[in-house]
């Protein structure tokens, strides 16, 4: 049976410790700041916390503008009215205020989630969108209970607009 260095935990215990003492708009890492005279052993780690990106969607999704028609997000100004749910659950148009993690000519990670509209005619759509984002399911009719993009899983019922309705 293999054995555990004690230094090995350590730095298990170590990294756990700076992880869990972040929340979660930050990643944690650790770095060996001093190294035993030998270099064979790092005798002090520091933990690292570096502020995650926050992003949501790219710029090529679409959106439904108050007159109907569907438009990129790069390509929506501010003032322009869009398609959103309110705290109602009902479909109303508002204002784009502004354009909060905005960041041009830059490189991002999204999630790729396929959606199934209508399992009897296999209707599909896919959405874009970062492991950050807030998604809500479909049985919460209060908007109060959200999961990260990141935490869906196969299977689940996601609330959308298909055609003007929402979709629960």
């Amino acid at each position: 049976m293999p054995v555990l260095s004690t230094s090995f935990l350590c730095l298990l215990l170590l990294l756990f410790t700076c992880i869990k003492s972040q929340n979660l708009s930050y990643d944690s890492t650790f770095d060996c700041t001093s190294i035993s005279s030998n270099n064979n052993v790092c005798l002090q780690y520091t933990c690292v916390t570096k502020r995650r990106e926050q992003t949501y969607f790219p710029g090529r999704s679409t959106v439904v503008t108050e007159n109907g028609l569907m438009k990129p997000l790069s390509n929506i100004e501010i003032g322009e009215c869009v398609l959103v749910i309110n705290t109602e659950n009902k479909l109303i148009y508002e204002p784009i205020e502004g354009f909060i993690h905005l960041k041009r000519n830059s490189s991002f990670s999204f999630l790729l989630i396929n959606i199934e509209i209508d399992d009897h005619r296999y209707i599909t759509t896919s959405l874009f969108i970062s492991p950050n984002h807030l998604i809500f399911l479909a049985n919460d009719t209060e908007l109060n209970n959200a999961i990260f993009a990141s935490q869906l899983h196969s299977g689940d019922h996601i609330k959308y607009v298909y055609k003007n309705e929402i979709i629960l």
